[in-house]
């Protein structure tokens, strides 16, 4: 009796408002998939200025206060670093009664690879003495929701896809009117909790409704949709009635890629059917996804395939479908299947979703095709930000180092904001094992993918951060990591002072040389690395690692940096003497006779000062003009043009860009994967360009550590007229150039305490905060 009584204790306890929040929801396996709604009312006599809310869910939530609906999230992350974010929830309650109302969503083991999870639950915390009410706890109202099921498309790299039986489904649960009498009170999870809670370090994804561009076709049986209706339809100026018994296709086009959460609305038929497949662009075949696209704004004999939701319309009333989860798109087929009863669909629309990244820097020239290029590359990077990098966002929604590496300087470049760089960072020194390596990706849950370069690549990553941003006592941090990771590295080093064998996956670059042939195997690489090493190319790699960390630690007067440097001038001599073929003008990617010849071999003996600066412009040039070297990809372009340009050939970049063009001549909204056919349309690693406007073509660029001054060497090559804005901790960089026969007149603008110099054709002039004219021959 003594222990019932103990226990009635412990949960009036923990019932109690005000008390301390605690994890509510659902205790069983973390692999099932499942929805939970929770609600509670609550009541303000005054309106105060802020009513702030700490939420965060186990493992996405919608959140709705008095039956409006505010956003969605948390941050992804682990266990470590559980993310939650403080929403000020005041413009939405009124003084009287109010409900606060989440949808939790949990897809068990149909959810992403970067999704981990416990369990289905919510954590709500107030802020202050007036919002603790509503502090999760037993208080709590839940409705276990059996409405969505997975649809087990493609779930592993994305999550799976919805079949959504809207019968099932308490339409109008977020209102205050609703009828909550028979729900049940929460359930407290009381058992270890192993989540860390972290107050997000990035903010909310953004949200802005818009609608759908076009519909490309209407194919119906029985019963066609006249032209007019769909035209009102678009317009959103009125619905469109689909007949009993009948079957309608619609392709609906956005006009270019977009993440988006769809929102359709229905009324009035039992048992109809809808299926919505989402896709970046048509197939030529039918099931063959290994093939070229075409162009990507042509729809005519050609196939939709692509991921897929699913609704079960099961109820007459006016009902809103929205996925949990936002989808990835330009195209959406909607096929609508009726039986006794006609449906209504109003005018569908879609919220569009992703990091608020700001456009900060700008770039505008007399080229109209490089302007495209530009406004591309933009979207392009957009996309492919969300809580975290993602490599793609249709198909895998992974953040790698590799890529990571790149979208962080157009990040810097175009935006100024370093929050997702950082949070980034924090996720790849998470990753780390007791290997001394980061995982080539992260979040993910499975942790087992390792890419030793990438780990090289983190070590840049973070002297990108050291010279763009301050944020010393961020970088410091991330120094035993650096320590480690070179460490691994140097105990791999042969006898000839080379990396020899190499565990894990070696990836370089996707080329026609370097096939797929497995995940975690020879893929992305010659063959002839995996099994002997000795490749020019890990190496290099190395190198340029050794040379970034001597650099951070010689900043941070960090004992290393010494030893990291004389490694480093040792190893530019080992690499020349064994790869140089003088007979060539060109580096072999092994020490032998029978070896192949890459672009990135030329590339990183640039990069690195293996070759010597007086040979560097000729290398440059056969890089580019030998076509037998094997080719570099998209992705490891941005290397070849960083080279180009540290050889002093800047004003050549603009000649470069011809794979670029041919994606934007081919209907491409956002720069694909590699070069047709592409699998992904939209990978920010392409959008390099970006980058590359305004540090080479404009010129602006850090002279030194944490953007203290600047230096502009602009190289503009045939343009007559640019200018553009580059976003600095100070303010903005404004840079404005003209261009006549023997002449460049530069209009710059420094913000307030910002110096530096302006390099050009040799010259070199001084610069101070404020605007300054200045022309050079």
């Amino acid at each position: 009796m003594r222990q019932k009584l103990t226990l009635i204790l412990v949960i009036s306890i923990l019932q109690t408002s005000n008390a301390q929040p605690y994890w509510i929801g659902k205790n069983n396996t973390a692999d099932i998939y499942q929805s939970i709604l929770f609600i509670k009312p609550f009541n303000i006599n005054s309106l105060p200025d802020k009513y702030v809310i700490n939420i965060s869910a186990d493992n996405h939530f919608r959140l709705y206060v008095n039956g409006t609906y505010v956003t969605h999230g948390p941050t992804k992350g682990d266990a470590a670093n559980w993310y939650y974010h403080a929403i000020d929830i005041k413009p939405y309650i009124t003084n009287g009664n109010n409900l606060i109302g989440v949808e939790v969503v949990n897809r068990g083991r149909f959810r992403a690879l970067s999704e981990f999870s416990n369990f289905c639950g919510l954590y709500v915390k107030g802020t202050t003495s007036l919002s603790q009410s509503l502090n999760t706890d037993g208080t709590w109202k839940m409705y276990q929701c059996f409405a969505t099921f997975p649809n087990m498309d493609n779930h592993m790299f994305v999550g799976a896809r919805e079949v959504y039986f809207s019968g099932n489904y308490p339409h109008g649960w977020q209102n205050i009117d609703y009828d909550h009498a028979k729900w049940n009170n929460a359930q407290i999870l009381t058992d270890t909790i192993p989540q860390k809670l972290t107050n997000s370090p990035i903010p909310l994804m953004y949200e802005q409704v818009k609608k759908i561009k076009s519909i490309r076709w209407e194919a119906s049986k029985y019963e066609p949709i006249t032209q007019q209706n769909l035209n009102n339809w678009l317009a959103a100026k009125s619905p469109v009635t689909i007949e009993p018994w009948s079957e309608t296709i619609l392709l609906l086009d956005a006009g270019e890629l977009t993440n988006a959460f769809p929102l359709l609305t229905f009324s009035g038929a039992i048992y109809s059917n809808v299926k919505l497949t989402y896709a970046e662009a048509l197939f030529e075949k039918p099931y063959n996804y290994d093939e070229n696209k075409g162009h990507r704004d042509s729809v005519r004999n050609k196939y939709m395939r692509g991921t897929r939701d699913e609704i079960i319309l099961d109820n007459k009333s006016m009902i809103t479908y929205s996925p949990a989860y936002f989808r990835t798109f330009r195209y959406i087929q909607l096929k609508i299947t009726t039986l006794s009863e006609p449906l209504t669909i109003y005018p569908i629309k879609y919220r569009t979703t992703g990091y608020p990244l700001v456009a900060n820097g700008t770039f505008i020239c007399n080229d109209t095709m490089l302007n495209n290029i530009w406004n591309t590359g933009w979207r392009t990077a957009k996309l492919c930000a969300l809580d975290t990098y993602v490599d793609c966002p249709y198909y895998e929604q992974l953040q790698y180092i590799g890529d990571t590496r790149i979208q962080a300087l157009i990040t810097l470049y175009m935006s100024g904001d370093d929050r997702l760089i950082k949070k980034a960072l924090t996720d790849f020194y998470t990753s780390m094992g007791a290997d001394s390596l980061t995982k080539s990706r992260y979040p993910d849950r499975w942790g087992q993918q390792i890419i030793p370069p990438f780990s090289l690549f983190y070590i840049s990553m973070l002297h990108d951060l050291l010279m763009h941003t301050t944020n010393d006592d961020f970088i410091k941090s991330h120094i035993p990591a650096i320590k480690k990771i070179l460490q691994w590295h140097k105990n791999r080093l042969n006898n000839e002072g080379i990396l020899g064998p190499i565990p894990y996956w070696n990836f370089i670059d996707w080329t026609a040389d370097w096939k797929w042939v497995g995940y975690d195997a020879g893929s992305g690489i010659p063959v002839r690395a995996e099994k002997e090493g000795r490749c020019a190319v890990h190496t290099l790699q190395y190198l340029m690692a050794l040379q970034k960390a001597a650099f951070i630690m010689s900043y941070y007067n960090d004992a290393n940096a010494k030893m990291y440097l004389i490694e480093a001038q040792d190893l530019q001599t080992i690499i020349h003497s064994k790869y140089w073929r003088p007979d060539l003008n060109l580096y072999a990617d092994f020490p032998d006779g029978n070896s192949s010849y890459s672009q990135h071999c030329q590339a990183l003996a640039v990069l690195t000062d293996v070759c010597p600066k007086n040979q560097a412009k000729k290398l440059v040039v056969n890089m580019f003009e030998t076509k037998s070297l094997i080719q570099a990809s998209y992705y490891y372009r941005f290397y070849l043009l960083q080279a180009m340009k540290h050889a002093g050939m800047g004003n050549e970049y603009l000649g470069k860009l011809e794979p670029w063009k041919k994606m934007l001549n081919i209907g491409l909204t956002t720069f694909a994967e590699r070069d047709e056919p592409s699998r992904s349309d939209c990978h920010a690693w392409s959008a390099s360009p970006n980058y590359d406007f305004l540090a080479t073509v404009l010129g602006v660029e850090p002279n030194e550590v944490g953007f203290k001054s600047v230096k502009i060497s602009p190289n503009i090559g045939t343009l007559n007229q640019v200018q553009g804005t580059v976003p600095h901790k100070n303010g903005i960089i404004m840079v404005k150039y003209i261009k006549h026969e023997k002449s460049l007149e530069a209009n710059i603008t420094l913000p307030a305490n910002l110096y530096g110099i302006f390099s050009y054709n040799g010259k070199t002039i001084k610069l101070v905060p404020g605007e300054q004219n200045i022309s050079v021959k």
